[in-house]
């Protein structure tokens, strides 16, 4: 039986290690609030906040940014049926993006409306887009910045 001396104290430590582990949920789409990240590092990277309202409306805001420091940019508010998200801007020209939203990840369309160039720079497009959902939190949402470096969901 000596063998039981010596694993007895390595069950215990194996044990003892199991009620250490903390299981992070899953990220999801199943509540639009969080953040999302594209294509890019760092300050140039593509991203959408978005925040639900205690009242269910989603707010959101953009950012993406392309090779050429090119850029698209702009808020608005969240419409969401089923699987695909309506992402209307908030300015002087109609823009209503229909994405859609497969386990974390949001993707545009390879067109979007022509009032939609009014939110870019000259040869930007928020065209075939893809973000994937990194955090869950309020305050991840709150995290992303604009292209200035202020909040991009206030």
């Amino acid at each position: 039986m000596p063998y039981l001396r010596l694993t007895a104290p390595l069950l215990m430590l194996l044990f003892a290690s199991c009620g250490d582990t903390e299981v992070e949920d899953p990220v999801g789409t199943s509540n639009l609030t969080g953040l999302y990240l594209g294509e890019g590092e760092g300050k140039q990277q593509d991203r959408i906040c978005m925040v639900t309202a205690p009242s269910g409306a989603v707010r959101f805001g953009i950012v993406t940014l392309e090779p050429d420091r090119a850029a698209c940019s702009g808020i608005g508010r969240v419409p969401q049926a089923g699987d695909e998200l309506r992402l209307i801007m908030a300015g002087d020209e109609n823009c209503e993006l229909r994405a859609n939203v497969a386990d974390t990840r949001v993707t545009f369309p390879a067109s979007v409306p022509e009032g939609c160039s009014y939110y870019c720079g000259p040869d930007a497009t928020l065209a075939g887009k893809s973000f994937e959902k990194t955090d869950d939190s309020l305050e991840g949402a709150m995290s992303a910045d604009d292209l200035v470096g202020n909040p991009l969901c206030r």
